[in-house]
């Protein structure tokens, strides 16, 4: 019986050695295999940050061309419809006019949105009299009128967008000749 238990206690510490150096190697390769995993996700997370780089450069440099195609365009046709004010062709060119306008607020519209998916709305205090003055220009058949100025708190790219295409739903849709812009507080101030 003696015998028995000198080989039992000489197995235990070549068992416990061979678990402590099992559970150490797969220790350690669970470690590196989630080290290499991480090292692998932050370059290509770092990868798609250039590449999102890449494509917002593209779309600006693309979008001022067309933005400023668009506008030599809707110069022209200004030019045309003053040109052609007595004519028959006098209606075609003010609709050429209509369709360009159009166009910038489209375009306005989807780089707008493009933008607050990238990023915050910068909120600040805006006044709602310069955004009329600035948009009378796009619809010089439409009478804007606006009650009493007023500071708000907004977005001024989001608030001009809005102001864009109510003005815009009202021409073409409402066939409106005059909008008025009313500005009252809310509850608090």
């Amino acid at each position: 019986k003696q015998i028995t238990r000198i080989s039992a206690s000489v197995q235990a510490p070549n068992e416990i050695s061979r678990w402590h150096f099992m559970l150490l190697s797969e220790g350690t390769v669970l470690f590196l295999l989630l080290l290499s995993g991480g090292l692998a996700l932050l370059y290509l997370l770092s990868d798609e940050m250039r590449r999102s780089r890449q494509i917002r450069g593209f779309f600006a440099a693309f979008t001022h061309d067309l933005k400023t195609s668009l506008a030599s365009l809707r110069l022209q046709a200004e030019s045309l419809e003053e040109d052609l004010k007595e004519s028959s062709e006098g209606r075609i060119a003010r609709r050429l006019v209509k369709d360009t306008v159009r166009l910038e607020l489209q375009l306005d519209n989807s780089l707008f949105i493009a933008d607050t998916e990238m990023g915050q709305l910068h909120i600040e205090r805006v006044n709602v009299r310069d955004i009329v003055q600035s948009l009378k220009h796009h619809w010089p058949e439409l009478r804007i009128e606006l009650a009493q100025n007023c500071f708000v708190q907004a977005d001024h790219r989001a608030l001009e967008s809005i102001f864009k295409n109510l003005l815009q739903n009202a021409v073409v849709h409402g066939k409106a000749s005059q909008v008025e812009i009313r500005c009252e507080p809310l509850d608090g101030g």
